[in-house]
């Protein structure tokens, strides 16, 4: 029995396709699979869950800004960039509908400050039981210790492939990042190569299943995604990278290394 491993790359501001620009654990996700949110939508890295409803409001100031994809994929990933023009400590994450919130520390997620505007990142990794739309819910404490009004957003769902193998790049711009998984026989998976099919039945055995903007035809999922299910994953090592589809006029910031960079992980029953 091989243990589900999912990996979620976040691609932060990459440019291509052009020249334009109660409280649970914290510690990582750990144990906030179990958690209502967790369970069933997403989870978000050093977050502590509280069953309690979120904190309400006691300013009327606003976020500048916020800005995350249209959709997302089960299993997959979404960023979320939050403009401010005050400094943030806390964050306040949940579903509408759903009992309780995540809480976690601003100083923990990905930060900085332009031209006056304090700008925060951070993952929501989503689980691979989603099954609907969902509506996020998101605020925050400020510097001051005022709670901040709640900003709302829906998400589509767009089906992917799960199992015990499932790797998903999503990225915030809508340009065209190409997902490359080189399995242990050697063989890859990629855009020419997306993996294996019953032809008699028309289903994707395993393989990529997700692939957005082609060609830089840009569709706005922002995702790519490769599925093994148990029966179809090697033992072995596997090694995924990611890069722009137009390399020449391919350009990154705020990501950590290379775009191209290989990443390999093993696989063992």
């Amino acid at each position: 029995m091989k243990k589900i491993l999912m990996i979620a790359i976040a691609a932060i501001a990459f440019a291509a396709c052009g020249k334009d620009d109660n409280k649970g654990p914290g510690n990582g996700t750990s144990g906030l699979e179990d958690t209502p949110i967790g369970a069933g939508y997403f989870t978000v890295n050093n977050a502590s869950y509280s069953a309690d409803a979120m904190p309400a409001a006691t300013t009327d100031d606003e976020f500048v800004g916020v800005n995350m994809n249209g959709s997302v994929l089960n299993g997959g990933s979404s960023i979320v960039t939050v403009e401010s023009d005050v400094a943030l400590s806390e964050f306040f994450v949940a579903v509408d509908g759903v009992e309780g919130h995540y809480t976690f520390d601003a100083h923990q997620v990905t930060a900085s400050r332009a031209e006056g505007v304090y700008v925060y990142q951070f993952t929501m990794l989503i689980s691979q039981e989603l099954d609907d739309e969902f509506t996020v819910r998101i605020s925050a404490r400020n510097a001051d210790g005022y709670v901040m009004p709640e900003y709302t957003h829906e998400f589509d769902l767009i089906e992917a492939g799960t199992g015990a193998l499932q790797i998903n790049l999503s990225f915030n711009r809508d340009k065209d990042l190409d997902l490359h998984l080189l399995l242990p026989d050697g063989s890859v998976i990629d855009y020419n190569h997306d993996g294996k099919w019953d032809y008699v039945t028309d289903e994707q055995l395993f393989g990529l299943d997700v692939d957005s903007n082609p060609s830089c035809s840009i569709d706005g999922i922002n995702s790519e995604n490769i599925f093994f299910p148990e029966e179809y994953v090697m033992n072995g090592k596997y090694t995924h990278r990611y890069k722009a589809a137009r390399a020449d006029s391919a350009t990154s910031t705020g990501l950590t290394g290379s775009r191209a960079a290989p990443f390999t992980f093993p696989v063992f029953s």
